[in-house]
């Protein structure tokens, strides 16, 4: 394999299956078709490579035992390597990045408060009057969870 193009640290991920003349995977204890789903795995061969360089090139002469393919090409006059290669890009670039805008949440929280708007709970403490918000509360305190919604639910808050 090659790298014709592309940056340096380009990783490749291929995958190379041997096939009888009829186009079927091999077993890789007999190099004869498989005929019996217990029979041994395919003759597949996946390997990743990183090219740091354009014209770098990668190879082994591993990929599959000699005689296996001898065996191949003596029985039916011919086989087929069959290799799929897919670059794994590790890093992208978007032209169109979408910014986030800073929360303002505490914002929000604070002038719901403030304004009393949809408040369902009121406290009276002494002669002064608290509007609140249920699920603030109980979202933020489990007593008030228990008092509002759970076993210490009160008959009208």
């Amino acid at each position: 394999m090659c790298l014709v193009a592309g940056p340096a640290g380009t990783r490749v991920k291929f995958k190379i299956t041997l096939l009888d003349d009829k186009g079927r995977r091999v077993s890789t204890r007999t190099g004869k078709r498989r005929k019996k789903r217990k029979e041994t795995a395919d003759l597949t061969r996946t390997e990743t490579s990183t090219y740091d360089r354009v014209g770098a090139m990668w190879g082994t002469n591993t990929f599959f035992d000699r005689s296996v393919l001898e065996g191949l090409w003596d029985s039916n006059d011919s086989f087929t390597i069959r290799c799929a290669m897919a670059v794994i890009r590790t890093h992208t670039e978007d032209d169109a990045i979408i910014e986030v805008p800073e929360s303002v949440l505490h914002h929000n929280l604070a002038r719901m408060l403030r304004d009393g708007d949809g408040t369902d709970v009121t406290f009276v403490v002494g002669d002064r009057f608290f509007r609140a918000h249920r699920y603030v509360l109980a979202a933020r305190s489990m007593v008030f969870k228990a008092q509002l919604f759970g076993a210490m639910k009160e008959a009208q808050a």
